[in-house]
């Protein structure tokens, strides 16, 4: 089956068996970590510059770990270029040429870039990462993935799944049985996470 077969084989049902199997991962330290970082995050886009935006780019590419060591220097020193950014990323554009623009700034990836996106707007964009994809494609190594057609798909099944809200209280509900220590997320997180360390397993 290919990428969009085995996206429209995850449902509610399938979050729901992988939080129940996961149990308690609140030591974790991708967990302990985002939360932090999340919060820095949260501080620092008071100021919307490009500034900020490459000093998060750079964070998320810590965080992932990889150096970001590909930006195009004429597009981030455009005024224009930074403001349509910021726009986006707040409005959560999910336009082709936006999220192409966002590549521009994350060594020319979508998966960097879904982190950037995350990061500033959890409500909006998920994370597609190596381990996601692991679990989606249903294989224990994935080389290169680059897809923006993709991406969008992705995040309209996470969405089309986050808009059953009984649904997501009871995944919620599930996870946080387990981990009673940990904070609420963004919807969106809830169902990346239990893609992310499904995949870890593979």
């Amino acid at each position: 089956m290919n990428f969009i077969e085995q996206l429209n084989n995850i449902n509610h049902e399938t979050l729901k068996n992988i939080y129940k199997e996961l149990g308690n991962i609140s030591d974790d330290i991708f967990i302990k970590s985002y939360s932090k970082l999340m919060e820095f995050v949260n501080r620092s886009i008071i100021i919307k510059d490009k500034i900020t935006l490459i000093g998060i780019a750079h964070l998320v590419y810590g965080w992932m770990p990889t150096m970001l060591d590909n930006i195009d220097e004429n597009f981030i020193n455009d005024d224009t270029s930074v403001k349509n950014i910021w726009d986006g990323i707040i409005s959560g554009s999910l336009e082709k040429s936006f999220l192409e623009s966002i590549k521009k700034i994350t060594n020319n990836s979508i998966i960097g870039g879904s982190k950037l996106l995350h990061f500033i707007n959890p409500k909006d964009y998920a994370i597609i990462d190596s381990n996601v994809l692991k679990y989606i494609l249903n294989i224990k190594h994935v080389d290169h993935y680059n897809n923006i057609d993709n991406y969008i798909i992705y995040m309209k099944k996470l969405k089309e799944l986050e808009n059953n809200r009984a649904e997501m209280e009871q995944i919620k509900n599930i996870f946080h049985e387990s981990n009673k220590n940990l904070h609420e997320f963004s919807d969106l997180r809830y169902i990346e996470m239990a893609l992310f360390y499904s995949g870890k397993k593979l």
